[in-house]
Parts: C-alpha cells; structure tokens; sequence
C-alpha cells in the first residue's frame, strides 16, 4: 500500500512541479508551488511513518526509525526568532523531553507554531 500512495503522491508532486515551471499566471503559480510543498511534506511523513511500522525493535517507537539521525523536533527557538525580528511578538514555552517525540510528531509541533 505505501508504494501505490508513495507512487500517486510523486507524481502529484511532479505534475505541480511542472504547472508551477510552466504556467504564466503568477495566482496558479503560487498555488501549484503549495501543492508540490504540501505534497513533499506527505511523502517524508508517510516514509517516518512506514518507518515506524517497519521497526520491531523494543522500546523504539519513540525514537526515529533505524538508521536515521534526526532532531524529534526541530529547531522552534530558530522559528520563534525569525517571527519576533519581525515584529511578531511570540512566548513559547516548552515543556518534556523532545527527544522522545517522534519525528512526526516534531514536524507536527513546527507546523502549529509556525502557523500561530
């Protein structure tokens, strides 16, 4: 199943490529580049993910999957900073071990304070 959905979304993923390269109308432009970004996103959670089903070692469903070495979540001190030095006033409080959220999770929490 996750090749037939890796396979659909790829291509997906290279036909807004295209549009974007192609397309003289800067509103179709912009959106065909939101679909190829938004697309790009569901393939690397849909690999973290089958990657997490994959393994079967004990104790690992907390941690990135085998064979990879990657921040659980990424930097939001870096994220809180671009938005104050633009006048975007932010508190961020964080709180637990961040290394024991998957990268799923990571990317996740990156989206909800990038968006806020």
């Amino acid at each position: 199943m996750h090749d037939l959905v890796t396979h659909r979304v790829s291509l997906m993923v290279l036909q807004s490529g295209a549009l974007r390269i192609t397309t003289r109308e800067e509103a179709t432009r912009a959106a065909a580049e939101e679909l190829r970004t938004t697309g790009c996103q569901a393939l690397e959670e849909l690999r973290d993910l089958v990657g997490i089903l994959r393994d079967t070692t004990p104790g690992r469903h907390h941690d990135a999957p085998a064979g990879r070495v990657q921040a659980a979540v990424p930097d939001l001190a870096a994220l809180v900073s671009q938005s104050e030095s633009i006048g975007v006033p932010v508190d961020l409080v964080e709180e637990g071990d961040p290394s024991r959220a998957s990268p799923v999770v990571g990317r996740t929490a990156y989206r909800i304070v990038q968006r806020r």
